[in-house]
């Protein structure tokens, strides 16, 4: 009985050191550490910017997203833009023919056959012109709007030698009351927080927002066949290869959030899947949890990861100890009928258009953390293909 109360309390303690603890450490680590960057100023020192976008099924956001990169203040002579259509089936690739016609810099690669995300951005890098050592390159989906200083802002800190990644910071726009919209905004700001005091830390941000960010050329690595979460793969590739990796505050861009549970449980399950594709490329990381690097990945992400097994495993020994124990069992199903209640509470309440934050939080950590688990299993069984469906888009969202 012991052994099984002391596992529950291990993963009660895992599960908080990841949530809450470890923010409070890294805050208290950070605080009053300002790294002093040096960084461009002049624009003729500005370096060679590539920026790469993979494309599918986005008629509604593709237009406003190649205008707000046209639209930034950084030299069009040093701005080139690539994008390729992953055999797009609506209208993506007439809107981006038409946007040939503006902007003539625009390189397209418009496929007849689906090869994925990562199959899209190994072919733009195998496209792109003989590399200088000074060049740059950024990675950004289409429903991402990028304001006028964006991509300054994210190249600037690259006249730092031992920058290897600068990681945008992402708001949300669009955000409606329904769903899970604002538990994921929340979660998504609270994200760049984390990253940014990780960046901080001696340049260990974790896995820049796949959404937007910079990269060197010369770091930049092919993707492995059937990746889904290339971005935390090349992230972590940086700071496995020991160059730093920074969330740049200023670098504002702005990214739609429907927010409809369905959609986000496909997507986080996929991500989760990515997840643990990641993990097993970065395992020896594992070993090394006493370095700068180490300690982040293990606090932030792996345990994260293993959350669902930890609550799994948390069941189990309450399962077992209720067997011979009639207040362990009585106390055991008033948790688990309380937390069914709440739920069906927060779905009626929905249904109903009355939305309350508390309740729309647990509903959102359960999701997640299933969302996970379902990633586990499609991982067991092997990532076949890396192609994707777009996240639906609201209207409201990109009007």
């Amino acid at each position: 009985m012991i052994i099984l109360l002391v596992i529950i309390f291990v993963c009660v303690l895992l599960i908080g050191y990841s949530y809450l603890c470890y923010p409070i450490l890294l805050k208290w680590i950070t605080k009053g550490k300002q790294p002093i960057y040096k960084m461009y100023e002049a624009v003729d020192e500005w370096p060679d910017v590539f920026v790469l976008m993979s494309a599918y099924n986005e008629e509604k956001v593709i237009g406003k997203k190649i205008i707000s990169i046209f639209s930034t203040i950084y030299p069009k002579e040093k701005l080139h833009v690539f994008i390729g259509a992953d055999a797009c089936s609506d209208q993506t690739n007439s809107i981006l023919l038409m946007s040939k016609n503006s902007y003539p810099s625009l390189q397209l690669f418009l496929n007849q056959k689906r090869s994925g995300k990562a199959g899209v951005l190994n072919q733009l890098m195998d496209a792109l012109p003989i590399a200088k050592p000074t060049d740059i390159v950024v990675f950004t989906d289409a429903n991402v709007l990028f304001e006028r200083e964006t991509i300054s802002h994210l190249l600037k800190y690259f006249k730092e030698e031992d920058i290897g990644q600068v990681g945008a910071n992402v708001i949300n726009y669009g955000i409606e009351n329904r769903g899970v919209a604002k538990q994921e905004a929340y979660y998504i700001q609270r994200e760049n927080k984390i990253k940014y005091m990780e960046g901080k830390l001696n340049g260990c941000m974790i896995g820049a927002f796949g959404a937007c960010y910079a990269i060197r050329r010369n770091l930049v690595v092919p993707f492995p066949p059937n990746i889904l979460m290339e971005d935390f793969y090349l992230s972590m590739s940086v700071l496995v290869g020991g160059n730093k990796a920074i969330l740049a505050k200023e670098a504002i861009c702005k990214e739609d959030l429907p927010g409809l549970i369905q959609d986000e449980f496909k997507r986080k399950s996929r991500i989760s899947a990515g997840n643990y594709q990641n993990m097993n490329y970065y395992a020896t990381l594992l070993f090394h949890p006493f370095s700068n690097v180490g300690f982040c990945y293990l606090s932030h992400k792996v345990l994260r990861w293993l959350t669902p097994f930890l609550i799994l495993m948390m069941m189990t020994c309450l399962l077992v100890l209720s067997i011979n124990n009639m207040f362990v069992a009585q106390l055991s199903v008033l948790m688990l009928v309380s937390l069914l209640f709440l739920l069906i509470v927060d779905i009626i309440m929905e249904k109903a258009g009355i939305h309350f934050l508390i309740l729309r939080f647990i509903r959102y950590f359960l999701h997640m953390n299933l969302a996970l688990l379902n990633g586990f299993f499609i991982y067991l069984k092997g990532v076949k293909t890396n192609a994707w469906t777009s996240t639906k888009r609201d209207d409201k969202a990109v009007n």
